[in-house]
């Protein structure tokens, strides 16, 4: 093989080797984009879980009836018995 093929076929394992890395770089981003708003959208569940049982919780305190708590809150009748 002259020195002119395999410059050329060197090139042409570059171009793949920039395409991959790029594909693999903003694929990386989505990636770690699509986690971070999992993360925060998991968060802002796990908040208002806590927001609602504390709620219940106060409620509770006032003798206010198990199934308007759930109604209030939306938690199940199990978890607001618990309580």
């Amino acid at each position: 093989m002259d020195n002119e093929k395999i410059k050329e076929k060197m090139d042409s394992l570059q171009e793949v080797k920039d395409m991959f890395s790029t594909s693999v770089e903003k694929y990386g981003k989505k990636l770690i984009e699509q986690g971070i708003e999992q993360g925060i959208e998991k968060g802002i569940e796990q908040g208002e879980y806590k927001k609602a049982l504390a709620d219940a919780e106060n409620m509770k305190k006032y003798g206010i009836k198990a199934d308007i708590i759930c109604k209030v809150t939306g938690l199940s009748y199990e978890v607001v018995e618990d309580l």
